[in-house]
């Protein structure tokens, strides 16, 4: 038995994102005619930081916040959907809350900045 000293990092391996990871990297599926195509599911998370704040959306901004009581139902799960059909060997993914109404962007700039678009 080993007893951290606190001074590195633990490794925590999550299999859902092990699994989200396969998906995306993987060789993905084969299509048999051209007439069909597979559509990517997304991959829904909640974000939460060590003090268990959430991620909300206030005023434009996604901001982590206590969720506690009425705060709890306004916590805006991630949601990930890979993009093979944009450069495969980089693993593209899309990135967005609210069912994909609005994705996280680093703009077009010379300077990258998260944003919602």
């Amino acid at each position: 038995v080993m007893v951290g000293t606190g001074d590195a990092a633990e490794s925590v391996i999550d299999p859902d994102m092990v699994a989200l990871f396969n998906d995306f990297l993987g060789e993905g599926p084969t299509i048999a005619s051209t007439e069909s195509h597979v559509v990517a599911q997304p991959y829904h998370y909640v974000v939460r930081d060590t003090e268990q704040k959430g991620l909300c959306l206030h005023d434009g901004h996604l901001v982590a916040t206590s969720l506690q009581g009425a705060n709890a139902a306004q916590e805006e799960p991630i949601s990930v959907v890979p993009n093979p059909h944009l450069e495969r060997r980089r693993c593209p993914l899309i990135v967005g809350i609210r069912g994909g109404s609005q994705a996280l962007s680093c703009g077009t700039g010379p300077e990258p900045q998260l944003k919602l678009e």
